[in-house]
């Protein structure tokens, strides 16, 4: 794995044991996801790039994270609506 996957994992990984996850469900991995977007993204440099990038593929190569990362960050906000997102994902 590249370092950007590995530390994209063990962060998705440490989100499912603080949560406390046990087997799997569609849920938890949801859970999951933006618990550790939480952690690898830091809400300011997102809202900033975020006005100048146009994919999440552009997007996560800048905050240098995984495009998964972005799209359970952009979750994440939405579901809280902590911001209006400035763009919404292609595809």
């Amino acid at each position: 794995m590249a370092p950007i996957q590995k530390r994209s994992t063990l962060s998705h990984e440490t989100a499912h044991a603080v949560l406390e996850h046990v087997g799997f469900s569609p849920r938890q991995e949801r859970e999951a996801e933006e618990l550790s977007a939480s952690w690898l993204i830091n809400h300011s440099q997102f809202t900033a790039a975020s006005r100048i990038y146009g994919t999440a593929t552009a997007l996560a190569h800048e905050l240098d994270v995984l495009p998964r990362d972005i799209h359970a960050y952009m979750r994440l906000l939405k579901r809280t609506r902590k911001q209006e997102t400035p763009w919404q994902p292609e595809g």
